[in-house]
């Protein structure tokens, strides 16, 4: 990994372009590279790529026209891997609520030169607009409310108000994003289903080829098992189909997906998606 002069790592991509050069670089400060979050980020990208079985399928799939909207977008990851799949043909919403953790995206946003097709939504999803806190933990574990490792909530959470909208409203917002194939991508610490919930005109549309949602460990209790298991219903009545991988770190085939007590990512699949 190599060192700017500003003293940032640039993380070079594990996705390789037709000329087998990284797709991207993450620029990372030095000061977060102490962060556990930020460290298994990047050994596993430097190593095979991070959730590179999932980035693969988006791969796959994308098309030039398509949007891609990523939920609790971290440093960018999917977004970018999203945005340099076919470059300058995919519109990417990078939707991410941490200060922090979006003066990291938009400095890689900005390396990378893709201003004009990725767009940091500086906000968190839910099934209503407002404000809530955010309570910070490691930098991928940041959490509305303040949801606890067991799935409660922590008492007396310490962290800031940031600004919540719903994806319906953020969409509608954007003109040039409607009418066109989108893949969706949540990971949000056990407020999966109130995004989900957030975004029930959107789903309804017919637009949403498919999600990958995390299913972490916020959901070992009532209430979030009950609001996952809503969730996966409603996504059911739409027509979509649940999935996960054989193998999370080398994927395999995909097989049918119920809850159970293990953790892991799902692909929610519309029935006009075929793989």
């Amino acid at each position: 990994m190599a060192m700017t002069q500003s003293g940032h790592v640039l993380l070079a991509s594990a996705l390789k372009s037709a000329l087998g050069q990284p797709r991207f670089h993450i620029p990372i400060p030095n000061d977060l590279i102490a962060d556990m979050a930020v460290g298994v980020l990047m050994r596993n990208e430097a190593e095979n790529g991070y959730e590179r079985p999932f980035r693969d399928f988006f791969d796959a799939h994308l098309k030039p026209g398509d949007v891609f909207i990523d939920v609790g977008a971290h440093f960018g990851l999917f977004a970018l891997s999203a945005a340099t799949r076919w470059p300058g043909q995919v519109d990417v919403l990078a939707v991410e609520p941490s200060p922090e953790n979006l003066d990291v995206l938009a400095h890689a946003i900005a390396h990378n030169k893709l201003q004009d097709r990725i767009e940091a939504v500086p906000a968190a999803l839910a099934d209503k607009p407002g404000q809530a806190p955010l309570v910070f933990n490691t930098s991928m574990g940041h959490s509305l409310y303040g949801i606890a490792q067991d799935g409660g909530l922590q008492e007396n959470p310490d962290g800031v108000l940031v600004s919540v909208t719903t994806l319906d409203l953020m969409m509608a917002l954007r003109p040039k994003l409607q009418n066109r194939r989108l893949f969706l991508k949540i990971d949000v610490e056990g407020f999966e289903p109130q995004v989900v919930a957030g975004g029930a005109g959107l789903l309804r549309s017919g637009q949403v080829a498919a999600i990958l949602w995390e299913k972490g460990n916020a959901y070992a209790s009532e209430p979030f098992l009950g609001n996952l298991r809503r969730m996966m219903a409603a996504l059911t009545s739409l027509g979509f189909t649940h999935h996960r991988f054989a193998d999370e770190r080398l994927g395999g085939p995909l097989l049918p997906y119920d809850i159970d007590e293990s953790e892991c990512n799902v692909l929610s699949l519309s029935a006009s998606l075929s793989f």
